[in-house]
């Protein structure tokens, strides 16, 4: 696998890890992370999108895409969250688009699976997501 760009979702702790490993790996010559400060203390990218939620981040995606010439990406995101993350970031970008899911933290599975569970149903629903 090889592409453009790693993105991670969220910024959570079990997710950039993933990120970070794909990058070493040589997957991508650009690791980009989502927080919610914006801000890292390494040579990586990092962003706060606006809004703060997986449709933000799928815009910035778009966004960073075409001013940086990328054509494919990698989204690292929980796996509970590959789905829906992967519908909504192909509405926005028009590129190439694999998945890579990190493993989820047991004790915060059930509510972060019934939480996917609602905003799934939104996104299905309205044709767009929370």
């Amino acid at each position: 696998m090889r592409v453009d760009a790693i993105v991670v979702l969220g910024g959570r702790e079990n997710r950039v890890p993933v990120g970070l490993r794909l990058y070493e790996e040589g997957v991508a010559p650009v690791l980009l992370v989502f927080n919610a400060s914006g801000a890292g203390d390494d040579d990586h990218m990092y962003e706060r999108p606006d809004p703060y939620t997986t449709r933000g981040e799928a815009r910035a995606i778009a966004r960073l895409a075409h001013q940086h010439g990328w054509g494919s990406v990698v989204v690292v995101t929980s796996g509970y969250h590959v789905p829906r993350a992967r519908l909504i970031v192909g509405r926005a970008f028009d590129g190439e688009v694999q998945m890579v899911g990190a493993p989820s933290w047991r004790l915060r599975l059930p509510l972060d699976l019934a939480t996917e569970v609602v905003k799934g149903a939104w996104a299905l629903t309205l044709g767009r997501a929370p």
